[in-house]
């Protein structure tokens, strides 16, 4: 997560490189009733929400599978916030910060058995850290991979309905503590 929150502008502009549109992240939270969210990217009729993976193993995780099912519920709910009706999930993969980097190695060293970090061995797994988590040679359009969600107003209804059960839930939790002692 720390690394989808620093590196969220850069994001950001490789969509709006790939794409040729510039984007700019939303600050606007926006709330109902029964839910809140705060889309990072609102393009006219269309929501993007940016994932900044990890590394590249997470970042290739991604191609072989459809859209993880709670994105699908986020879209969900960010359309209904918005009154939007299409939303993406764009993947992308950006550099990760150096100090991240280099915290990536210090828990490499410490689980180890070398000497130190000069060790033959150690420099060989510390460049593969590095390797996964720089990607300035790949190129840009391999960089971003785009899941499209569509509104579904049975689903948006089906969020409706599940917040109103789990405040049910949370009343009948609530008496209960209120009422245990007495």
């Amino acid at each position: 997560m720390r690394k989808g929150i620093e590196v969220e502008q850069e994001s950001i502009d490789l969509l709006s490189l790939l794409l040729k549109k510039p984007f700019d992240k939303n600050t606007e939270r926006f709330s109902n009733q029964y839910i809140t969210g705060l889309p990072d990217i609102i393009d006219g009729d269309e929501i993007i929400d940016i994932k900044s993976s990890y590394d590249l193993w997470t970042f290739l995780g991604n191609l072989a599978d459809k859209l993880d099912s709670l994105y699908y519920w986020q879209m969900q709910s960010y359309m209904w916030l918005t009154n939007t009706k299409k939303a993406s999930i764009a993947y992308c993969l950006v550099n990760t910060p150096d100090d991240i980097i280099e915290q990536e190695k210090y828990y490499l060293s410490r689980t180890m058995d070398v000497i130190s970090q000069e060790s033959p061995e150690f420099k060989k797994e510390a460049l593969r850290i590095e390797f996964n988590m720089k990607f300035d040679d790949i190129a840009i359009e391999e960089r971003v991979l785009i899941f499209p969600v569509e509104r579904n107003e049975d689903d948006i209804l089906k969020i409706q309905y599940k917040v109103e059960k789990a405040r049910e839930f949370l009343d009948q939790i609530e008496k209960m503590h209120l009422n245990f002692n007495k």
